[in-house]
């Protein structure tokens, strides 16, 4: 009778080990994506000109130094614009976790989960009356994978968590292969227990549209479409992150030189009265 591989079983089996392919990182590679110096120095440099136009005004009777003025207006709008780029940045980077790479850390897992179930069921006709320990196992995986209809396991929380509506219909097309394959998969155990080898081998690994082969590959297919879309999402995030700050380093540049000259010229107006 025709036997499923028992290389290529093993081999999936052996693949479906959860930590292998890691989540997208929001974070990673953005340890300074808060510039929490410049708010600090920025605070500090509104203070000090505050203070120095205070003073002027007590010492000359002078209630405006054009120089400090300007100075002070370009580390407010410095500060403001800090703080601007700061909000998007973690507003970004919250939706990149959220529509991103939180969503993918689950279907990773509901994928190794599947590929885990597909090598047990396998192993378990290629041993032959001796597959009990991977029928066991099996269970597990489709327990965890998705419970008894798909609104429990890691389907279940992947589609609570989809913010997509490609990745919520990708999910629903999953939920749906995953019963079906539970149902399927029944079918094998009662025909193998009964001693119909080659109807549950068929069933197994068929070309038919009802086979579990078939079924497993039309979740693995909704699954990958739903992780695309989730990295897809976590790029677009990240990437808007990024770009919120592309022009705010030389931007503050161009302002602590305005802050410095400016400031050097109001406080050499007050000086050259003396002279």
């Amino acid at each position: 009778g025709v036997r499923p591989d028992a290389g290529q079983a093993a081999a999936g089996r052996r693949a479906a080990v959860p930590g292998r392919e890691r989540p997208p990182d929001p974070g990673a590679g953005r340890g300074d994506v808060v510039p929490d110096r410049q708010i600090v120095l920025l605070l500090i440099t509104v203070g000090l000109l505050f203070a120095a136009q205070w003073y002027l005004v007590g010492a000359t009777n002078r209630l405006v130094n054009t120089g400090l003025v300007v100075a002070s207006t370009a580390a407010v709008i410095g500060l403001l614009w800090t703080a601007a780029a700061m909000t998007a940045v973690t507003l970004h980077l919250d939706s990149a976790r959220k529509d991103g790479s939180d969503q993918v850390a689950v279907l990773v897992q509901a994928r190794f989960a599947a590929v885990q179930a597909r090598a047990d069921e396998t192993l378990t006709l290629v041993v032959r009356g001796n597959g009990q320990s991977y029928q066991t196992d099996y269970l597990t995986a489709a327990n965890r994978l998705g419970g008894r209809d798909g609104s429990q396991g890691l389907l279940g929380q992947a589609r609570a968590m989809a913010t997509d509506p490609s990745v919520q219909t990708a999910l629903d097309n999953a939920i749906r292969a995953q019963q079906a394959w539970m149902t399927v998969h029944r079918r094998i155990r009662d025909a193998d227990d009964a001693g119909q080898y080659n109807q549950a081998v068929q069933a197994s690994i068929g070309a038919s549209a009802s086979s579990s082969g078939t079924l497993f590959a039309d979740l693995d297919h909704n699954l990958v479409s739903a992780l695309d879309t989730a990295r897809t999402a976590f790029n677009r995030q990240a990437s808007a992150a990024d770009s919120a700050l592309i022009l705010l380093r030389p931007g503050l540049i161009v302002i602590a030189v305005l802050i410095g000259v400016a400031s050097g010229w109001g406080i050499w107006q007050r000086f050259r009265e003396y002279w």
